[in-house]
């Protein structure tokens, strides 16, 4: 059994063994189609189940099973879809948010969402079109399907890194990759060109043919002598093209971009996003590449006419969280429509998205309340002590309110919902 088939086996078994110990909650009457599939999942003789018989809605409840563990769904929302329901348990009120613009824990409400963000990512890619079962994808399917995982994982990565409200200088980065990875998949969806497809492959694999020249001349050189981590090297080369279904030699060392003439921006040009590519983009280069800018805001400190080094980590800014998140959920549902639509469950998998962006939104503009109420002057603006170029908005006071979100692991030691030890699915 390949390391895919074994990974669902586990997975569907646990979503079993909790059905059965009463930590996860199948409601029959809301997920119909969960308990038919599985009713049909048969088992072998040592208690795991059959791949063969393992359907595409036990699939999705046994991701989510494993994403969250033992913890405790909240109830259901009627218009979602009934398995992508549990995701969207941070409940965005009026109330809330103005808490919040007035002083509270702006952060922690940014964390759940994109937690949730990438949870229903990750969990889109389990959905196939029409009665599909196969988990085998054609080489356009593939390539979005990839990138959307690649999404949810970068969102995991983020949310791990910035679940202590710190290392925004590293965020960053990340933020600008997955508004970047988000645009490709539109794109792709968009144009839906074999030609493209092939494009993306071979110019992706550039750099291995120029790894592969550089062995080569080395082992030449060497009078035909093959090092052992050249073997190495040789072989996963190999296994890039074997796999890609091209040869080294159909490749070019050169690189090139596989979109059209003009980048990334041409690319958000024919998506009508052109005016979004300084800010959603090129400023985020800034923490990819190491420019000046970067050193300036998050890596030195002016004092005496010069700088120091900063060694602190940069609070990360809920407000970053926002727009990349919006880019997800654009990408989601560019997804859907291309290979979900004749699924039933299309039609909730949009509320799923039209829900989510709605409470990004809201959640925006009452961050930028927030930051108006607490406007502080540009870095360097009447400053003559030399002190920090960070203008940081004032720490408020701890909130009071509960049941914000359902995790604690935004803001360790901050009030939030506890759970109880079952989970619904």
């Amino acid at each position: 059994m390949d390391k895919t088939r074994r990974r669902t086996v586990e997975a569907t078994k646990r979503t079993l063994d909790g059905i059965e110990g009463g930590t996860v909650i199948i409601d029959p009457e809301r997920v119909p189609a969960l308990k038919g599939a599985l009713d049909k999942t048969e088992l072998d003789e040592a208690g795991r189940p059959k791949h063969e018989t393992i359907k595409g809605p036990v699939r999705v409840a046994a991701a989510m099973t494993q994403l969250w563990g033992d913890e405790t769904e909240p109830d259901p929302k009627p218009a979602m879809h009934p398995v992508l329901r549990s995701l969207l348990e941070v409940t965005v009120t009026d109330e809330l948010l103005d808490e919040l613009a007035g002083g509270g824990e702006f952060a922690k409400l940014a964390f759940e969402l994109l937690k949730e963000t990438g949870a229903t990512a990750s969990t889109l890619t389990l959905f196939r079109r029409g009665d599909s079962e196969t988990e085998v994808m054609p080489g356009h399917h593939a390539i979005c399907a990839g990138l959307l995982v690649r999404i949810a994982k970068f969102a995991l990565a983020i949310a791990k890194l910035s679940c202590e409200g710190k290392n925004c200088e590293v965020v960053q980065s990340l933020v600008r990759s997955v508004v970047e990875t988000s645009v490709n998949i539109r794109f792709l969806i968009q144009q839906s060109d074999p030609a493209l497809d092939d494009k993306f492959i071979r110019t992706g694999l550039s750099a291995e043919r120029a790894l592969y020249d550089l062995v080569q001349r080395n082992v030449q050189q060497r009078g035909g002598k093959v090092l052992p981590v050249e073997r190495r090297m040789l072989d996963s080369l190999d296994y890039a093209c074997r796999s890609s279904g091209v040869t080294m030699d159909e490749l070019s060392p050169k690189f090139e971009d596989w979109g059209p003439p003009g980048g990334f921006r041409k690319r958000l040009e024919l998506l009508g996003l052109a005016d979004l590519y300084v800010g959603a983009f090129r400023m985020g280069s800034h923490s990819v590449h190491g420019t000046w800018t970067d050193l300036l805001y998050y890596q030195l400190e002016p004092k005496d006419g010069g700088f120091v080094v900063r060694h602190d980590s940069t609070p990360a800014d809920a407000m970053i969280f926002f727009p990349m998140c919006m880019f997800v959920t654009e990408a989601m549902r560019d997804y859907c429509t291309r290979f979900v639509a004749t699924l039933d469950e299309s039609e909730g998998l949009h509320a799923t998205f039209d829900q989510l962006h709605k409470k990004l939104w809201r959640a925006a503009d009452a961050h930028e309340r927030r930051l108006q109420a607490h406007a502080q002057p540009a870095p360097g603006v009447n400053d003559n002590s030399g002190a920090s170029i960070h203008g940081e908005v004032p720490a408020p006071q701890r909130s009071t309110r509960k049941g914000v979100t359902k995790s604690s692991k935004a803001q360790p030691g901050a009030k939030g919902r506890t759970r109880s030890p079952k989970k619904r699915a």
